[in-house]
């Protein structure tokens, strides 16, 4: 029988309250948790790592896709400042075609490391989706192919 009991504290820090209080970014990033978890906890689900492109770059991401499913999730880090005119944009290919996803909505890491975090979420246009290449990149706002890849990954 058990005679005590245990009292855990999920506080956050005080300071990482703040931040994500002061960040519209973030809040609508937890907007979106109930869909981020469910793809990427799908057990028919895949996974696609994106590797830096760069020498010497930390950068990654991840591609989420489900069979169950037509939401895609995809998550970056270690990322690098934007910079003043430049946004960060994801580049898929499927069947053939390669168009521009979605801007990445980016923010400060929350552990003071200097580099930048993104996500988005969005529908893949059916169950499963499939894509043969996918990148991130770095380049000003409305281009119309992608430039300056950061992150890239194949299926080939």
């Amino acid at each position: 029988m058990l005679a005590g009991g245990a009292t855990w504290s999920l506080s956050p820090h005080p300071e990482r309250v703040s931040a994500k209080a002061d960040n519209a970014d973030l809040a609508k990033l937890e907007a979106t948790n109930e869909v981020v978890f469910d793809v990427i906890s799908c057990k028919d689900g895949h996974l696609a790592v994106l590797r830096a492109t760069q020498p010497g770059s930390m950068s990654y991401g991840k591609l989420y896709t489900c069979s169950a499913s037509d939401d895609v999730v995809f998550m970056s880090g270690k990322l690098a400042p934007p910079g003043a005119g430049k946004e960060y944009e994801l580049w898929l290919t499927q069947r053939g075609q390669t168009r521009l996803e979605g801007r990445l909505a980016v923010w400060p890491s929350l552990a003071g490391s200097g580099y930048y975090f993104g996500s988005i979420t969005f529908k893949g246009g059916g169950r499963g989706p499939a894509y043969e290449f996918a990148e991130l990149t770095l380049q000003a706002p409305n281009g119309g192919s992608p430039e300056n890849p950061i992150v890239s990954w194949s299926a080939g």
